[in-house]
């Protein structure tokens, strides 16, 4: 009888890994291949916010070195992870909707279609970093990260975050679609609270108190501080991991509970 449920549960995974895989090739095409920039336009967008901060900084202020390192790689180290947060939550807002005349098959689920999404992403900004670590090294930028493996963890946890939070509000949205419109508005404030163009060390004391509650600008000033020799992250670890262990759970329970709604909707 073990064996009869063992078999049983990797023929249902084999299905759902083959739905994902169908899922991931269509989000792929559907996203890029429809245009000649194609996925140049993933790597062109965080290139230009970068270089828009950098210049500013270049017009404001005299120094060249930010914790002694570039401008340009102090706003990377912020930028990259901040849109890697963003684009795991904006692409799960959507998730289900974008796929809802396929939810008519047995085979595909809601979270198969939120899963493609965030993996498709997930793979597109992981690209864009290499090519933007190479294009670093051919400009002649020297820097090194000292803990890569605990850099790893801070993007797979920050990555995660967004997709949770996103797969809640999308969940939520099927029932109450103000909150998708809602939960789409407050990438803007996120922006400006996240840790994209300062540290947690540069902050104000009157509002430091409370932009510190931001779990991603914890994860940018870890990750800054494993990066730049100069500085020491304030960011904690392991209140990033609170935030991401509560709001996975929370959002596969939340899910769970409503799959039927958001399937038949």
């Amino acid at each position: 009888m073990i064996s009869t449920s063992v078999n049983e549960l990797v023929q249902t995974l084999g299905r759902q890994q083959r739905v994902v895989y169908a899922l991931l090739l269509r989000e792929m095409r559907n996203r890029y291949g429809k245009y000649y920039l194609g996925y140049l336009w993933a790597f062109i967008m965080p290139v230009f916010r970068v270089a828009v901060l950098t210049v500013l900084h270049a017009l404001i202020f005299e120094s060249n070195t930010i914790y002694g390192a570039p401008p340009v790689v102090f706003f990377f180290l912020g930028v990259w992870p901040f849109l890697l947060f963003l684009n795991a939550y904006m692409r799960s807002i959507g998730s289900f909707s974008s796929y809802r005349s396929l939810f008519v098959y047995r085979t595909v689920k809601p979270i198969d279609a939120w899963i493609a999404a965030v993996v498709t992403e997930l793979a597109i900004y992981l690209i864009i970093l290499i090519l933007c670590y190479l294009a670093a090294v051919w400009w002649g930028l020297d820097f090194a990260i000292d803990k890569p493996l605990e850099v790893i963890a801070v993007v797979a946890l920050v990555y995660i975050l967004g997709a949770t939070m996103g797969l809640i509000v999308e969940t939520i949205s099927v029932n109450i679609p103000d909150v998708g419109r809602a939960g789409r508005l407050a990438r803007r404030p996120l922006f400006w609270a996240s840790g994209v163009f300062f540290t947690i060390d540069m902050l104000p004391p009157a509002i430091k108190p409370y932009l510190i509650w931001n779990p991603v600008l914890h994860a940018t000033d870890l990750i800054r501080g494993m990066a730049l020799s100069e500085y020491t992250p304030e960011g904690s670890l392991s209140y990033l991991c609170y935030w991401t262990l509560g709001m996975t759970i929370f959002a596969l329970m939340y899910y769970r509970q409503h799959r039927f709604d958001v399937a038949s909707r």
